[in-house]
């Protein structure tokens, strides 16, 4: 609740199928960790995340799930290669 004692109300969409067996897996690369079978904390490799993200943005877009992933993963692509581009000189 804000200060004012108002508050934000946010829609959020039910899944329409089962969450694939990918989705966590991109979660922990993405976020460098995962839990191991002891559930401690174990790192996840960038070898890993990489070749997650290539499996994911060659497959066919067979579900909305991966549609969304491949869309998120061409976005940060486009990102990252705009922000090593040189700025134009003024």
């Amino acid at each position: 609740m804000l200060e004012d004692e108002s508050a934000w109300l946010w829609e959020v969409p039910v899944a329409s199928s089962r969450v694939p067996r990918w989705l966590p897996e991109l979660a922990e690369a993405i976020g460098g960790q995962r839990r191991s079978d002891r559930g401690m904390a174990a790192p996840v490799s960038l070898h890993e995340l990489l070749a997650l993200i290539q499996k994911l943005t060659s497959a066919s877009p067979s579900d909305s799930y991966l549609a969304w992933t491949q869309r998120l993963l061409a976005e940060r692509t486009q990102l990252t290669r705009s922000e090593s581009q040189p700025n134009p000189s003024p």
